[in-house]
């Protein structure tokens, strides 16, 4: 296992164990540790915590992730993070709202909006066993936000022939016996056929990543030829180091109203991994 999914696997199953430690433990507290932690243990990753943001009320999410696999092909996730209860039902959690309507029809309207990919981030104990996975007990899901509006909206087995709704518990969203299977945080990133290697060999395509014939733009939600300059400055600055500021650097002008609209800015630069991936195979 390389250092990097070493150091993804102990930041997950860190966040299994704090679950399990402390049950009243808050989302937000999670969030914080998991972006703090990535960003300072994995290579090439870049982290800000962006304070000019309108409330996350109005657009449902709680950081962006944005993976860049070259200079004119990233992917980008507007994710909402959500801890699950072990055994307790977890409906309402997922139905949230508020004044402003929905939290989940939110974050799907604008992530459609400005063409990124809706996620939750479920931070769950249930330990989910996979197979051919060497880390054990995470604490990190990665699900399709689309495949939860559908299961809790179009979906006629969430309730009985009685019409009474069943209840939902973390086994039925991490492990998929009712819920689409989540990805855990190593399979996604570490797994033989992890999606980020499916993402590598999709950018690293000479013919997919022609910007001439712009393959990219109707490829799918959250594809990106053209990378906001933001994301390019950040990546491209010399100390790839996490800065503790909360504010954007001042050599960063964040202009860019899908940048604006969010808390944290989370960035992965896998250029030189997808190019050397890309040699390997």
């Amino acid at each position: 296992m390389s250092e990097n999914c070493e150091n993804i696997c102990e930041i997950s199953n860190y966040i299994y164990n704090w679950l399990i430690n402390y049950k009243n433990l808050k989302e937000e507290s999670v969030t914080d540790y998991l972006l703090y932690e990535i960003s300072n243990k994995i290579h090439n990753v870049r982290y800000k915590h962006i304070s000019r943001h309108e409330e996350a009320r109005y657009f449902g999410s709680d950081w962006q992730w944005w993976i860049v696999f070259d200079n004119h092909c990233a992917f980008a996730m507007n994710i909402q993070a959500k801890k699950i209860d072990l055994d307790k039902d977890n409906y309402h959690k997922l139905v949230y709202s508020n004044k402003y309507g929905l939290q989940i029809e939110k974050l799907l309207n604008y992530s459609k909006e400005n063409n990124l990919f809706p996620c939750y981030a479920f931070y769950s104990s249930f330990s989910k066993q996979i197979l051919n996975n060497t880390c054990f007990g995470e604490g990190v899901y990665i699900s399709n936000a689309e495949e939860v509006y559908e299961f809790l909206f179009k979906n006629e087995s969430l309730f009985d022939e009685n019409g009474k709704r069943q209840k939902v518990y973390a086994e039925d969203i991490i492990s998929g016996s009712k819920l689409p299977g989540s990805k855990s945080l190593f399979s996604f990133f570490c797994e033989k056929d992890s999606i980020i290697n499916k993402f590598c060999d999709k950018c690293c395509n000479k013919k997919f990543n022609d910007t001439n014939n712009d393959k990219i733009k109707n490829n799918g939600l959250g594809w990106h030829n053209n990378i906001p300059k933001e994301i390019l400055n950040l990546i491209n600055k010399n100390n790839m180091s996490f800065q503790k500021d909360n504010q954007i650097s001042n050599d960063v002008e964040v202009s860019n109203k899908k940048l604006v609209h969010t808390k944290n800015l989370l960035i992965f630069d896998l250029r030189e991994y997808c190019e050397n991936y890309q040699k390997s195979n």
